[in-house]
């Protein structure tokens, strides 16, 4: 990778300090040490019955771009909040089999504490804090959470969501070419196309 870069030469004595010059702008090239960071991310809790099974562990993706995971560390995922308190955890990909074959401390959860309710904060895994550490976020703070992860620098954001907005493609019916304004319809396909904050 490519970083710009100045040089600068300062005098200094004991109580004061001078800037004599400054290089012009230069370019290094650098080969940086980041740490592993795995290709999909899932929410493993209350809003997937908190199942271990292998369909169960994965079916609560997060979506990445289409961007190098070191380019763009983001992972981003929408689910619904259900009824009560919704408590959530976070499951790397690299981690799946050993999840599903029972080690629960491979989940990566909050620094606080079991019960977070903090819509911001530091990540960690459950064997580095010690114990459960699993979010939570209250009845009624939203119907539906938008969580976002960078694991570049291990950090979330959530934020609730008002409701689910679902977007309706209306056109040419696939069987006999003619428009349908019909919700039953074969010309209507209900397509979900995001949320509405």
């Amino acid at each position: 990778r490519e970083l710009t870069a100045t040089v600068s030469m300062v005098l200094l004595s004991s109580t004061s300090s001078v800037r004599m010059a400054t290089s012009e702008p230069f370019t290094v090239r650098v080969k940086l040490n980041p740490p592993h960071i795995a290709e999909n991310f899932y929410i493993i809790g209350q809003p997937q019955g908190w199942s271990n099974s292998k369909d169960g562990a994965v079916a609560l993706p997060f979506t990445h771009s289409a961007q190098s995971v070191y380019d763009d560390p983001t992972f981003t995922v929408t689910f619904p909040a259900g009824d009560g308190d919704c408590w959530f955890s976070v499951l790397s990909g690299d981690d799946v089999e050993a999840f599903v074959g029972g080690n629960w401390d491979v989940l990566i959860g909050n620094t606080k504490g079991n019960g977070c309710t903090d819509f911001s904060g530091e990540l960690t895994s459950r064997a580095a804090f010690g114990g459960e550490n699993n979010f939570m976020m209250p009845a009624g703070t939203g119907a539906y959470y938008t969580m976002t992860i960078n694991m570049m620098d291990y950090t979330y954001t959530i934020k609730p969501v008002a409701a689910y907005e679902t977007w309706y493609l209306v056109g040419s019916d696939i069987a006999d070419g003619k428009w349908n304004n019909s919700v039953d319809g074969i010309g209507l396909s209900i397509i979900p196309m995001g949320v509405k904050s």
